[in-house]
């Protein structure tokens, strides 16, 4: 079996499943979008409206790590118009949801603006923001398709490619659910109620800093 990149690495099919893994382990544990999305929906709404998020990002995450393994390096290469449109969509989605946290945080009589409380009532609201969080991030395009063009090799077995898309939603469903379960306890509950606000603030300026950042890329 022909091995390029990664594959290198335990010399088999089982070998590159660990470091492709292991790799985005670290990945998914640093600190972004998708986590802040999570925690903000979970501190606002509750554990539900987490998991509805989190639900999203999961998804979204497969999708990536499927296309990324269908080739969509090589697709971005042949038009880079695409990668270029789907940049300042995705920067302009995350200059929105900022703006709107920072108006939320602004104004004295608000309900939270990125996660809004009627996603207590409709799961599928969740799950579309979470989706657009993790879809609308273009480095999430880069980080994929860069994964696993070095990672898997063009004769990998298709039980492989199946296991590390099903491996990618295991993961983000367990770390990102897992931090939706823990800030939704009563004390971190609790101490974001006093400090509402200032966390929306906090997250909105996050959000409009990466997303005028990705169109500044543009420019």
């Amino acid at each position: 079996m022909e091995t390029t990149g990664l594959g290198l690495l335990g010399g088999g099919p089982f070998g590159v499943f660990v470091a492709v893994m292991a790799l985005y382990l670290v990945a998914a544990v640093t600190p972004g979008p998708n986590l802040l999305a999570t925690l903000r929906a979970s501190l606002a709404s509750g554990r539900g409206a987490g998991l509805a998020v989190v639900t999203g990002i999961t998804l979204a995450s497969m999708i990536w790590a499927l296309a990324s393994l269908l080739g969509i390096s090589l697709v971005f290469a042949m038009a880079p118009w695409l990668y270029g449109l789907l940049l300042t969509l995705g920067a302009l989605y995350l200059i929105w949801m900022g703006a709107n946290l920072l108006y939320s945080a602004w104004r004295p009589t608000r309900a939270p603006v990125a996660l809004p409380l009627r996603t207590r009532a409709s799961g599928w609201w969740g799950v579309r923001h979470g989706l657009l969080v993790t879809l609308s991030n273009p480095k999430s395009a880069v980080f994929y398709s860069s994964l696993f063009a070095v990672s898997v090799p063009l004769d990998a077995p298709d039980a492989l490619r199946v296991a590390l898309v099903a491996a990618v939603g295991l993961v983000a469903f367990a770390w990102y659910g897992g931090m939706a379960l823990l800030v939704s306890l009563p004390p971190f509950a609790q101490a974001y109620r006093r400090g509402e606000r200032a966390l929306t603030a906090v997250s909105g300026a996050i959000f409009l800093g990466f997303g005028i950042k990705l169109l500044s890329q543009r420019a």
